[in-house]
């Protein structure tokens, strides 16, 4: 027979309990850290799409304002400033990408550019020069990005082409 005003817990429904409780308090948890890991995963694919994008409309803009575009090959390109004679030249090292020998800043910490490739493409006449430029970076999380554009350009100095690229 049980005592009629018996009151608490016995051992086994507290140890149920406290089962229970940690079983939710691990799912809890482990919800909260793919949560957290997921967001910022997609945060740090954002700021390098976006580093990559900054880079390559400077670049855009900058031929897209040219005069003339003086040489390039497979990892730089060297062309007339829109507001004086100087000339910007690009280039790729394959650590650094450099405008005038001085890298380009690129804000993603752990990241940087991993490729810069120039290319020509056929077109019709010699006045206007058809390039397609690809950059693509990476940060220290595996976050990958490209961005390519092709960019047509007067013509406005002589060109010298590498060794299998040409018209």
């Amino acid at each position: 027979m049980k005592p009629a005003n018996k009151k608490g817990l016995t051992l086994i429904e507290l140890m149920v309990t406290i089962s229970v409780s940690a079983i939710i308090f691990t799912l809890v948890l482990s919800s909260w850290n793919y949560l957290h890991k997921h967001v910022s995963h997609q945060e740090n694919k954002g700021v390098i799409r976006d580093e990559t994008a900054r880079v390559a409309e400077e670049l855009m803009l900058r031929l897209r304002r040219t005069p003339g575009v003086l040489q390039f090959t497979p990892t730089s390109i060297t062309l007339l400033s829109h507001n004086s004679g100087d000339t910007l030249e690009y280039a790729f090292d394959g650590r650094d990408l450099t405008r005038n020998r001085t890298p380009i800043p690129f804000n993603v910490r752990g990241g940087s550019i991993t490729s810069f490739h120039v290319n020509s493409k056929t077109v019709e006449t010699l006045e206007y020069l058809l390039l397609e430029i690809t950059i693509s970076s990476k940060d220290n999380r595996n976050n990958f990005d490209t961005s390519r554009f092709v960019v047509n350009v007067k013509n406005g100095g002589a060109v010298s082409l590498e060794s299998g690229w040409g018209f």
